[in-house]
């Protein structure tokens, strides 16, 4: 099954993103121009405090009239969105301007290793980004707790789904979904590709597909081969149905289930541009990796990084 049947739809989704990038740059200029000076905007990923009354963080500012401070936090705001701006509108990718990076530039039969040198990524050498990927779930005790976390810290990420443990609980699926992460697919029963004779392949890639595909509305865009064993023939047959091959390049082995204290050391000691962190929401006790998941997400940030999803549909 072919999944490359939105490439006649780029042109409109560029249209849609000039029209997009026009409209918010009027409503930022609305904004910025009256008195903004009693404003201030929380701290990233912090919730603004609940009370009233204590100091409104502007006594450097005079009535009505931003500080400098306050005009370069704006003007740093205004190039970030118009680099990301620029990249969708070269890739004619600018679905969702105001909801995260482009979408949908998994390129099928490539290999995405690393987030700032995959082929048709909107990133580039440099750039300090980091994806969060989750295998073999869904879990029915681990899955949730995850999520729980990464909605909380406003986080998304990819998920990589054993067609049978979607097909066992959809309501995570469901979940996953609503919350905004990513559906990968992981094979239907976590097998080894490269030993799987050519007559097995639809119901291994095919019917993931589907399943997943039934849940998200759009074609799925990946597979992680399991235990990352893959060859020629895998690629040749995940490009023919329209998928990347989804890798990674930073892996704290969790799966091993040690301490969650060593799965945070070696994740972010690992920390490169474009990291593609692998760890498991499903395939056993993973209690450990729900337990170093916060002290991931704020060390990423910490260093300066941005968590990003990978192979949107």
């Amino acid at each position: 099954m072919n999944h490359g049947g939105n490439d006649g739809q780029r042109p409109r989704r560029a249209s849609l993103g000039i029209v997009l990038l026009t409209l918010a740059c009027l409503a930022l200029t609305v904004t910025l121009v009256p008195a903004v000076g009693t404003l201030r905007q929380p701290a990233p990923h912090t919730r603004p405090p609940s009370g009233a009354g204590g100091s409104t963080g502007n006594e450097g500012e005079v009535a009505g009239h931003p500080s400098g401070n306050t005009w370069l936090a704006y003007w740093g705001a205004l190039r970030v969105f118009g680099r990301v701006t620029r990249t969708r509108l070269r890739s004619g990718l600018a679905t969702d301007l105001l909801t995260g990076p482009a979408a949908n530039w998994a390129t099928p039969g490539t290999v995405i290793t690393n987030l700032d040198t995959a082929v048709g990524s909107p990133y580039g050498p440099g750039d300090k980004v980091v994806a969060l990927t989750f295998d073999d779930g869904p879990s029915p005790i681990y899955t949730a707790q995850l999520l729980h976390i990464l909605v909380g810290d406003h986080v998304f990420a990819s998920f990589e789904i054993i067609g049978e443990n979607g097909a066992r609980y959809p309501s995570l699926l469901r979940q996953e979904v609503a919350e905004g992460m990513v559906l990968v697919s992981h094979t239907w029963s976590h097998v080894d590709l490269t030993t799987l004779p050519a007559s097995a392949l639809p119901v291994q890639l095919d019917q993931t597909d589907r399943l997943l595909e039934n849940f998200t509305g759009h074609p799925v865009r990946c597979l992680r081969p399991p235990g990352g064993l893959t060859d020629a023939a895998v690629l040749a047959a995940l490009g023919q149905r329209g998928l990347a091959e989804l890798y990674w390049d930073v892996d704290p082995s969790d799966y091993l289930k040690p301490p969650a204290s060593v799965i945070t050391q070696r994740v972010l000691s690992a920390l490169h541009p474009g990291a593609i962190v692998i760890l498991h929401d499903g395939g056993g006790d993973r209690s450990q990796t729900v337990a170093a998941l916060p002290s991931i997400i704020s060390g990423i940030r910490a260093r300066g990084y941005q968590i990003v999803p990978v192979c949107e549909g």
